[in-house]
């Protein structure tokens, strides 16, 4: 957060316990506290955000819940982004926040990463039902 330049360094404290954070302190806008929301939930090994800021003069700001459609949006978005499956196509379904990827990799390297950015982008589960192509005793290129 504290070097993240729509939030600023020491308005917002973070409390973290087995993979859950809860943020609290005061913001200015609501735009600051979504902002806060989203950093703390990019971070590897966060399973859950709770979003007790307040905005402005004591306004607590409503928990939001990542939304299975947005949830899918942002892992098809982490996927697209990613050097290492550059042409690969890999196709993202939600429910309930748990991730379903099928389609196919070259690698075994590129089907951990898929797993790894869907985890990263908050699913709670990823099924995983990619093929890959090439098989052990491949050397990658």
């Amino acid at each position: 957060m504290e070097r993240d330049p729509y939030i600023g360094p020491g308005i917002i404290k973070v409390n973290v316990l087995k993979g859950r954070v809860e943020l609290t302190g005061q913001v200015n806008n609501s735009f600051q506290a979504s902002r806060a929301v989203m950093v703390a939930s990019s971070v590897r090994g966060v399973l859950e955000v709770k979003n007790s800021l307040r905005i402005g003069r004591g306004t607590v700001v409503k928990p939001t819940a990542t939304t299975d459609r947005t949830l899918q949006q942002d892992i098809a978005d982490a996927l697209r982004w990613s050097p290492l499956l550059d042409g690969v196509t890999i196709t993202v379904s939600v429910s309930g926040g748990r991730a379903t990827l099928t389609g196919t990799t070259d690698t075994r390297r590129q089907e951990d990463e898929a797993v790894r950015l869907a985890y990263r982008a908050g699913a709670t589960a990823v099924v995983d039902r990619l093929k890959v192509r090439y098989q052990p005793g491949f050397r990658e290129p």
